[in-house]
């Protein structure tokens, strides 16, 4: 299990929130948590943190390539907050 975090600067944190639901949804993480650095709608730094597997990082990094910084560290959590993460992260092979 892995934590991402986007470090974006000038990005609304409506279109942070809705994208995060959107990988929420697409089984790209399992939780997430959004940070106004500055307090402002725009111009401002917003910090993404996602907990998802570690094999989803790539595809995480292809997303927000041009949105900001991306980095990736282990999750340090409870083993049930764990097995929560990797069982909303699991993708079906279609």
């Amino acid at each position: 299990m892995t934590t991402v975090y986007v470090e974006t600067t000038g990005i609304p944190l409506e279109w942070l929130d809705m994208t995060a639901c959107q990988l929420i949804a697409d089984k790209l993480a399992g939780a997430f948590a959004l940070y106004d650095k500055d307090h402002g709608d725009f111009g401002g730094q917003s910090r993404l943190e996602l907990h998802t597997r570690a094999s989803h990082v790539p595809m995480l990094r292809r997303r927000f390539l041009f949105i900001g910084e991306v980095d990736d560290y282990p999750l340090q959590c409870a083993p049930d907050y764990a097995e929560r993460i990797r069982s909303s992260t699991e993708r079906t092979a279609i």
